[in-house]
């Protein structure tokens, strides 16, 4: 598997990757939701970054934040269901075996760490 890895220190708030990519009106296996009918089929590297229940990014815009502190050589992650309303492709989590399908499907039986993750940030 493949992932995104940082070469450098980010702070919590910083600016990891501005999304970049072309412009679709629905979702796609790389692309990135930034509003709703609005997704970037992204540009390497940030094609590359993996789901995780418990991110260290966010998706602020077009613009990927750190939501903690990231030191090089960590891994990237963000929690695809809080930005993507329907995954082009939905696949079963790594961290925690349930089903990653989107924000539209968050009252089925789906990731579960991640929504404890989310209750646990805005705390």
């Amino acid at each position: 598997m493949l992932g995104l890895f940082s070469s450098s220190f980010y702070d919590k708030g910083d600016v990891v990757l501005k999304i970049s990519g072309p412009l679709l009106d629905h979702p796609e296996q790389t692309s990135i939701q930034i509003g709703p009918n609005k997704h970037v089929d992204v540009d390497a590297p940030a094609k590359f970054i993996n789901h995780s229940c418990k991110p260290n990014t966010k998706i602020d815009g077009e613009q990927i934040v750190a939501i903690q502190k990231i030191h090089p050589g960590e891994e990237i992650f963000f929690d695809y269901q809080s930005s993507e309303y329907e995954l082009a492709a939905s696949f079963i989590c790594r961290e925690c075996g349930q089903w990653v399908k989107g924000m539209k499907f968050k009252h089925e039986n789906v990731c579960l760490q991640a929504e404890e993750h989310k209750i646990m940030e805005t705390q």
